[in-house]
């Protein structure tokens, strides 16, 4: 499944049923085509039971794969938090920049008003 420098390779595939409402896919190991029920944390990969047991994966840890998939998604919401306040934060500006641009844009075309009027008033005597 990986080599001893812990490069990860994707060896497994989805399998979907053809009839009937689509189940969730189940992931397949590509060199056993064995679900993938554990996840190596040292190679941060799915892996089969008969993988586990290879030699590629002596001495590492394991996890269910549901209970690593939703530590990962722990560690993913946490991660996109201070992503989710920057954009909230930034939808603030852009809301405060489209309002000084509107305020910005009536100024002008008064301005423009006043000194369209003023010329006449001049061009007039």
């Amino acid at each position: 499944m990986s080599s001893a420098t812990g490069e990860k390779s994707g060896n497994y595939n989805t399998a979907a049923s053809t009839c009937g409402p689509s189940p969730p896919e189940e992931a397949l190991c590509s060199l056993h085509s064995e679900k993938l029920r554990l996840f190596c944390l040292d190679h941060q990969q799915p892996v089969c039971l008969v993988c586990r047991d290879s030699r590629t994966h002596t001495n590492h840890r394991f996890r269910p794969i549901d209970e690593a998939a939703q530590d990962l998604r722990e560690e993913l919401q946490k991660s996109l938090q201070p992503f989710q306040e920057k954009l909230k934060l930034f939808e603030e500006v852009q809301v405060k920049f489209d309002q000084t641009a509107g305020h910005m844009k009536v100024q002008a075309q008064h301005t423009e008003t006043q000194i369209k009027s003023s010329l006449r008033s001049f061009t007039s005597f």
